[in-house]
């Protein structure tokens, strides 16, 4: 779940490198995310597709629609190391990840990342020159185990990622209540 398109592509990672990793070697793997990567979380998707580290993305993105584009137009292949395809599909809403997901099988092992700008209006306010945060309600509504998105994705999640992105939320208080809202609707009733 992301607010713009940070899954990446070929000009995100450079294919020879990449191909000199020692993917067993973890410090070298560790080493190469810390130096090799950019520096934000933009762009870290695509070099693991390549790597093989992760299979086919499904990435729910909210700004770089057009206004008549459809979603079956947004596809992206990454081309693997060893040949293989990953292909990326993005979608409008959670509602039409479910849609696809049912039509052409669910996931497995999936990882799950966020980046908490998603949940934050398209419009930066007029008064104060920053992003409007969404509702917890709103982010409840989308993240809920309970709720469709969270009810299909949940038994098959393996791992979770939270990018922070306070610079687009708003600054770092409307960023640490988003993460507040996220980690409840996550995980209803434990301690933070």
């Amino acid at each position: 779940l992301d607010f713009h398109d940070d899954v990446g592509g070929e000009c995100d990672y450079d294919p020879r490198t990449l191909e000199r990793l020692d993917v067993s070697d973890r410090n070298e793997i560790a080493m190469f995310c810390w130096a090799g990567l950019r520096l934000l979380n933009d762009g870290h998707v695509a070099p693991a597709a390549h790597l093989g580290a992760i299979g086919n993305v499904h990435a729910v993105v909210r700004q770089g629609w057009s206004h008549d584009q459809r979603e079956s137009e947004r596809v992206q292949v990454i081309r693997g190391r060893r040949g293989g395809r990953h292909t990326v599909r993005y979608h409008r809403s959670p509602n039409t990840l479910i849609r696809c997901l049912s039509q052409n099988g669910s996931c497995s092992n999936t990882i799950l990342d966020i980046d908490l700008d998603y949940f934050t209006r398209d419009h930066k306010s007029e008064v104060l020159n920053h992003q409007i945060r969404l509702s917890d309600r709103a982010v409840k509504h989308t993240l809920s185990r309970h709720r469709p998105l969270m009810a299909h994705l949940w038994p098959t999640v393996v791992g979770i990622t939270i990018a922070l992105e306070p610079r687009h939320c708003g600054g770092w208080r409307n960023c640490m209540r988003n993460l507040d809202a996220v980690l409840r609707a996550l995980f209803p009733g434990q301690r933070r």
